[in-house]
């Protein structure tokens, strides 16, 4: 071989490190915005499961209510009223 044939060319080293400066960055800044991402629907879904829970608390008695209240709604369609043959 000759000295002015070779296999990598010394120009190309800089680039390479710029390119490589920019994938990092690249990769960083997209788990930045994924971490952000997760962050705000965490925030968002215990909000959303407060406001749940606090509606369910609120409405538990009126719950067994409605519920005595159909339950002898479907007895009275299961069994004859007293006055039917049958």
């Amino acid at each position: 071989m000759t000295a002015s044939t070779s296999i990598t060319r010394p120009e190309a080293a800089p680039s390479r490190r710029g390119m490589m400066l920019l994938v990092v960055l690249s990769l960083l800044s997209l788990f930045l915005m994924l971490g952000t991402l997760m962050l705000v629907n965490t925030s968002r879904a215990k909000t959303s499961a407060q406001a749940f829970a606090a509606a369910t608390a609120s409405n538990a008695s009126s719950t067994t209510v409605s519920r005595r209240l159909l339950d002898e709604a479907l007895m009275k369609l299961i069994t004859a009223p007293a006055g039917t043959p049958g």
